[in-house]
């Protein structure tokens, strides 16, 4: 599958939410990766909802993607938002544990999305990095080797 195809599905399913951010879109051509596109669909929903809880009432959302090392992809969703201490950085991705408090139906979060994210890559045979951006914010980054590899 080409990611891409994916990645525009998922933004298409967000466009009415988008609209109070600037959204940066940058997804050149990709080698065809092997996978069960609705997990990855799963994933990059939960990152951009993730980005858009981060950000709360404006800022900037870049999707971009990419080829890195000989075969493999990667997928970048980075928001404008507070970041990620680095203190939390593995935890984020513990089921249960959560940035956002306990549960309410404001949309504090339950803690599980990150963990099913990460969950869905490593069954891909991928790998998800996080990590802060100079400009300010939050970047996740998937990893996915590309099909055939």
């Amino acid at each position: 599958m080409d990611l891409r195809e994916g990645l525009r599905d998922t933004l298409v399913l967000f466009g009415y939410a988008l609209k109070k951010y600037q959204v940066t879109i940058d997804l050149p051509a990709l080698p065809p990766v092997r996978c069960r596109p609705s997990e990855l669909n799963q994933v990059w929903t939960n990152l951009i909802v993730n980005a858009c809880q981060a950000m709360g009432e404006s800022g900037t959302l870049r999707v971009t993607c990419g080829t890195g090392d000989p075969g493999w992809v990667w997928v970048r969703i980075q928001d404008s938002g507070p970041g990620v201490p680095e203190e939390l950085r593995e935890r984020i991705f513990e089921s249960g544990f959560s940035t956002k408090g306990a549960p309410t139906a404001e949309g504090a979060g339950l803690g599980l999305g990150l963990a099913i994210a990460r969950g869905l890559i490593e069954q891909h045979g991928g790998r998800i990095e996080v990590g802060n951006v100079p400009e300010g914010g939050a970047a996740f980054t998937v990893h996915l080797p590309v099909a055939g590899q």
